[in-house]
């Protein structure tokens, strides 16, 4: 594990055989873990709001979606790069959901966006058990009952894919309310290959303006 600072924010860096180690820890024991992959926007909102910047850190583990992101922080190495882009803790967090027969509960900000979240996730490992769902609006409305929906259910895990912010919101402030061994929030994390986060122009703007806020800040 290394210890980085980038935009204000002091975060670890987990190999994936690290954070596989932990991930099993994680799903075993009787407190509700938090895993947040940490990408280009959700670190530009950080940087610019302190209470955001306070849910990410406090997070068991963070995982980085982009090689460019440990760049920015001078923390590059080849075989860390080629880990980051393969997305290989995140198949391996599957796999192991899979194979363990792990029930996962997903968090959306619509019903298409379940479907398609659905959809990505067994792209990537077709033996996923989906076991529920909730849509959430905004996090503040929709907290309550979400929360009560999920300790109906009692999943082992809640996988949470919401706009930069609101998933880290809702980890912070419930896992201390919920049944479930772990919460996972993908935000805007690109699914290699299968359609998710954000591409085109768009993504290259947000990039770009990463790298330049990034060097300013290393500077």
């Amino acid at each position: 594990m290394r210890q980085i600072e980038l935009l204000g924010l002091k975060l670890q860096d987990y190999s994936v055989r690290e954070a596989m180690r932990l991930l099993h820890v994680y799903v075993n024991d009787d407190v509700c873990n938090k895993i947040d992959f940490v990408t280009h926007e959700l670190l530009l909102s950080a940087s610019e709001n302190p209470e955001l910047a306070d849910y990410i850190q406090g997070a068991d583990m963070t995982v980085f979606a982009s090689s460019d992101i440990l760049e920015a922080a001078n923390m590059s190495g080849r075989a860390r790069e080629r880990e980051i882009e393969s997305n290989l803790f995140l198949k391996g967090m599957l796999r192991k959901f899979s194979k363990e027969k792990r029930g996962i509960y997903s968090i959306t900000s619509s019903e298409e966006a379940a479907e398609a979240l659905k959809t990505e996730l067994l792209g990537i490992n077709e033996g996923l058990k989906f076991c529920g769902g909730s849509v959430a609006q905004t996090v503040d409305a929709d907290m309550d009952s979400i929360v009560n929906d999920i300790n109906s259910v009692i999943p082992d895990v809640v996988v949470i894919r919401l706009p930069a912010g609101m998933g880290e919101k809702f980890m912070a402030v419930n896992s201390m309310k919920i049944n479930s061994r772990l919460l996972v929030s993908l935000g805007d994390t690109e699914l290699k290959g299968l359609g998710g986060g954000y591409t085109g122009l768009r993504s290259f703007i947000i990039r770009r303006l990463f790298k330049r806020e990034a060097t300013k800040y290393q500077s």
